[in-house]
C-alpha cells in the first residue's frame, strides 16, 4: 500500500467516527486535537501504529511493515489508533467510563471492527483479520502491557461480531465484551 491510498483509508475510517462518535462535528482527541488523516511511515519492519500529533493535529505513525500488509489488516490497525480516540465516547456511552485496564485496548478492537463493518467489510473478514492477528503481527502472542495476547483479542471481536449479527446494537454488544474483560491481566 504507498501513501496516498493508506491516508484515503484512514479519511474514510475518520469521516465514519465523526458521524458514529462525534454528531458529524471533529473528531477531537484528548479534547484537544483535531484528527486528521495523515500517516507518517517510519522505517521499521514489525507491523504497528500509534496516534501521533502534529501541531494542533493528531495523525497516525504507521511502520513500514504495517504498509507492506494487506489493505484489511492494515485498516483494522489503524483502526485500533482510532478506537482509542473514541473509546472515551463509546466507554461513557455505556455506562463504563471508569474502565481501565486491558478495556480499554479491547474497546479499541471493538470500535475498529465496527467502523470496518460499517464502511462495507463483511463481519466474516473481520474476524479472519482478528484470527490472524497474530500471525499478520498486529496481535502480540502474550501480554503487552493492557493488550490482552492475540487470541484473546479475537475471541472479544469474534463475540462482537456474533452479537451483532444477532441484531444487538453496538453499545449493548460492546459493554457485553467489555464487561467480560473487567479483571483480566497477566496472571489472572
Amino acid at each position: 500500500m504507498n501513501l496516498r491510498e493508506g491516508e484515503e483509508l484512514l479519511r474514510r475510517m475518520i469521516e465514519l467516527v465523526k458521524q458514529l462518535f462525534y454528531g458529524g462535528h471533529d473528531f477531537r482527541l484528548f479534547e484537544t486535537y483535531i484528527m486528521v488523516p495523515r500517516l507518517n511511515v517510519v522505517s521499521r519492519n514489525i507491523p504497528d501504529a500509534t496516534l501521533t500529533p502534529y501541531g494542533a493535529f493528531m495523525g497516525v505513525e504507521v511502520t513500514r511493515g504495517l504498509m507492506n500488509l494487506q489493505q484489511l489488516p492494515f485498516m483494522f490497525a489503524v483502526g485500533h489508533e482510532l478506537g482509542h480516540g473514541f473509546s472515551q465516547i463509546a466507554l461513557f456511552n455505556m455506562d463504563l467510563a471508569q474502565a481501565d485496564g486491558c478495556v480499554t485496548e479491547v474497546i479499541a478492537d471493538l470500535g475498529a471492527a465496527y467502523v470496518l463493518h460499517l464502511s462495507g467489510v463483511e463481519w466474516r473478514n473481520i474476524t479472519a483479520v482478528a484470527v490472524d492477528g497474530e500471525k499478520l503481527g498486529i496481535f502480540d502472542q502474550r501480554w503487552s502491557g493492557h493488550h490482552p495476547p492475540g487470541r484473546m483479542r479475537a475471541d472479544c471481536v469474534l463475540s462482537l461480531a456474533e452479537l451483532m449479527q444477532d441484531d444487538w446494537d453496538f453499545e449493548l454488544a460492546a459493554k457485553a465484551v467489555c464487561l467480560s474483560m473487567q479483571g483480566r491481566g497477566p496472571g489472572k
